[in-house]
């Protein structure tokens, strides 16, 4: 069972997730793959256990890495991935971020705030998260989902349809697919001169999406869920 590496980020926030949500350290064990020994490390003491792993040297990035991040960061719709991997740069793409943050050439515009979310909306999620651990996923509580027409479909091909949280849309996946395809549809900067052309654009990246991105997301369910609990219902980095 054991795997002798130190804990992930994403293996300590599931372990807090799951202790919030009441799990002895040996069901944690047991759904990690991970020895009773190791979940009893950091659950005594997590700050020190952080402590405890050794990072090693960061990456440097020169003045040329720096104009050259900050060239396709301002001319493009690159990721930050795409910008390392454009570059050939071995570095993360929080390495990357952080030479665009710096940048005083680099203006950045403020984000569409996520939905203010009262304490029944935070309940509902909590109780959402730790019902639904082990759950298969398919759609959000969307307008566009819960229509009369949806719901006959459902029905008709007898599909479970779950009470979804409202204001939730770090929840849904598909909000990342739409990031996605207005990335690729505008890549580049391209500019449409009419409405017919941006469609063709859309249903042209649309088909170019890779399932394996999509399965990638659905399975970042799991981890989403551990988020939620982890902040008691509150919004998460998704």
């Amino acid at each position: 069972m054991s795997r002798g590496s130190h804990l992930t980020k994403e293996e300590q926030a599931q372990i807090r997730a799951f202790k919030i949500a009441g799990w002895s350290n040996r069901m944690i064990s047991s759904k990690l793959k991970r020895s009773l020994n190791c979940i009893n490390q950091f659950v005594n003491n997590p700050d020190h256990y952080e402590r405890m792993k050794n990072t090693g040297a960061p990456k440097k990035l020169t003045e040329r890495d720096k104009r050259g991040i900050v060239r396709l960061a301002s001319n493009t719709m690159k990721s930050c991935n795409d910008i390392k991997n454009e570059l050939g740069l071995n570095i993360s793409k929080t390495t990357v971020w952080r030479a665009i943050d710096q940048s005083p050439e680099i203006v950045r515009a403020k984000l569409v705030p996520a939905p203010r979310l009262t304490l029944r909306h935070k309940d509902n999620r909590l109780t959402f998260a730790k019902a639904n651990m082990a759950t298969d996923w398919d759609k959000d509580n969307a307008a566009i989902h819960v229509s009369q027409s949806s719901k006959d479909w459902f029905k008709s091909h007898k599909i479970k349809v779950l009470d979804w949280p409202a204001c939730s849309p770090d929840l849904n996946p598909m909000e990342n697919v739409w990031g996605e395809l207005v990335r690729r549809v505008y890549a580049q900067g391209k500019k449409y001169d009419t409405v017919d052309q941006l469609k063709d654009a859309i249903e042209t990246e649309w088909n170019k999406i890779d399932k394996n991105y999509l399965k990638r997301l659905v399975d970042s369910m799991p981890n989403r869920l551990y988020d939620v609990i982890s902040k008691h219902g509150g919004p998460t980095k998704y």
